[in-house]
């Protein structure tokens, strides 16, 4: 998720609620100390790393390697927060000035901005917005269905606001808007950006302290290079929420797809299904998740079935020392158009962090991805690991 190797632990998001994956919200940059009232933390990461697959070029032939290099990474970022009973509030900044040794070309400067708000207006009804735009180098750094690998740049902004109101006692209700937009900095057949706007609509009823049952309705509309190919999607199904012990829940989705796509003849559909398992331990959260759905591809500027398994482990810093942060995904592209290409990607995000003191982190990471488009020669592999030194400090403010 972010524009390099430094892990977030974008599954914290999935245990949410049982929205799809791809639409969840991401957990904030930094890990929080809960301040009341406004603070601010500054911070800056020092890292050195080596590539092993810069140009992001396919595997060479038996005994080549793929052009490697090391690089010095420079990640100034900063978060303002507030927080009280009724209201949090959370926004923040984060670059990252990239400098190869040898391959010059590639030097660089990548942004990423978020916020994140939700205020109980009363007992019963909460708001809540979220926004997250990403200046990237290399469409690997995408969280997006369909994207063939390749090194340049792409600008996404994922927006979402929506409202939770509590009906009864045992039963709720819950709409959200969400609006994504992709652009890609050299446009092809094979990249087209565009706008994706969805509603989602929900019920759900608590059975009893363990079991809760609901319905949903999802509409999305995806308009892909200007105008070029306009997609409607209509979910419906209903949800299952189970708690097996008290840290430990399943959630479930299943329903009914259509696709209207004018690439199509008639209409196509099928059945969707998410599901995810987490934990909440004393000091992390872990879990898995999968997904079966139909979306656009915004590489391709068409529709594809894609399924998708997640997992991960998220570790506060505020709560250990010693921390371990990762997460792990698979996903298959099969476009619903045959000339398109299908698509198997994988990424494994590893973090291993030691807090020598409140405001001073050592870190070791590890990001691998490896793409295969199913056609020889279509495999594309990149490892990209090294050592990092994280100085925050927050601070209240008056």
């Amino acid at each position: 998720m972010t524009a390099h190797v430094r892990i977030v632990a974008v599954a914290l998001a999935l245990t949410l609620s049982a929205a799809p994956l791809a639409a969840q919200d991401r957990p904030v940059e930094f890990d929080s100390w809960v301040i009341p009232g406004w603070s601010f933390t500054p911070s800056i990461g020092i890292a050195g790393l080596w590539d092993s697959n810069v140009a992001i070029a396919a595997n060479q032939a038996e005994g080549r390697r793929t052009e490697s290099d090391r690089l010095f990474l420079i990640e100034p970022q900063g978060q303002l927060e507030f927080r009280s009973p009724r209201t949090d509030f959370v926004g923040g900044y984060r670059g990252y000035v990239r400098r190869y040794m040898t391959s010059d070309a590639l030097n660089g400067f990548d942004q990423r901005g978020y916020l994140s708000l939700r205020h109980m207006v009363s007992r019963r009804l909460s708001v809540h917005v979220r926004n997250d735009f990403d200046d990237v180098p290399s469409t690997d750094e995408l969280e997006l269905n369909g994207i063939p690998y390749a090194r340049f740049g792409a600008q996404t902004n994922r927006f979402s606001a929506g409202t939770d109101f509590r009906v009864s006692r045992t039963s709720s209700a819950s709409v959200r808007y969400e609006n994504t937009w992709v652009d890609f900095d050299n446009e092809s057949n094979f990249y087209r950006g565009g706008v994706m706007n969805a509603v989602r609509a929900g019920y759900d009823v608590s059975l009893n302290a363990r079991t809760t049952v609901g319905g949903e309705y999802r509409v999305r509309h995806s308009n892909l290079n200007n105008d070029a190919r306009v997609l409607w999607f209509h979910d419906m199904g209903g949800l299952f929420e189970y708690a097996l012990s008290p840290h430990v829940r399943l959630r479930t989705s299943l329903g009914y797809s259509q696709v209207r796509d004018p690439g199509l003849s008639g209409n196509r559909g099928g059945l969707y299904f998410r599901s995810d398992l987490s934990r909440q331990a004393e000091h992390a959260l872990y879990g898995v998740a999968f997904e079966r759905t139909y979306a656009p591809s915004f590489g391709f500027g068409g529709s594809s079935s894609a399924q998708e398994l997640r997992g991960y482990i998220y570790m506060p810093f505020s709560r250990n020392r010693f921390y371990v942060n990762g997460s792990g995904m698979w996903r298959r592209t099969n476009p619903l158009l045959s000339e398109e290409l299908a698509l198997d990607s994988f990424t494994v995000d590893t973090t291993a962090g030691y807090g020598v003191s409140r405001w001073l982190r050592l870190q070791a990471f590890h990001r691998f991805s490896r793409q295969d488009s199913r056609l020889t020669g279509g495999e594309i592999n990149r490892h990209r690991a090294g050592l990092q030194v994280v100085i925050s400090q927050p601070m209240r403010m008056q």
